[in-house]
């Protein structure tokens, strides 16, 4: 906890952007995920009545899959780059120590 505290006392704009740059893509996730159980959930059970347009929900639900689909290309994308720098760093290193 002390460590957190730490980085939101030290911390500079950009060092918020890359937060953001990570969280937005896993919030998508999330509430593309809602809408899509939403969607199912109408599907099933009418009363409920979370949708009640029928185009609205149709686009609605391919806006969510598309959502998810890209999110996760996003951070896959972001931890293959993360990855790739660590294992440069390492190859780096590996070549200074003769190791």
């Amino acid at each position: 906890m002390r460590r957190i505290i730490d980085w939101i006392k030290h911390a500079k704009p950009a060092d918020w952007l890359k937060l953001l740059d990570k969280a937005i893509p896993h919030a998508a996730i999330v509430l593309a995920g809602m809408l899509v159980v939403f969607f199912l959930i109408d599907r099933v059970n009418k009363p409920m009545a979370f949708m009640t347009n029928e185009f609205h929900k149709r686009i609605t639900f391919v806006l969510a899959i598309l959502a998810i689909y890209l999110a996760v290309r996003r951070v896959s994308a972001m931890r293959r780059a993360e990855r790739d720098a660590y294992r440069r760093k390492l190859k780096q290193y590996r070549s200074r120590t003769g190791k």
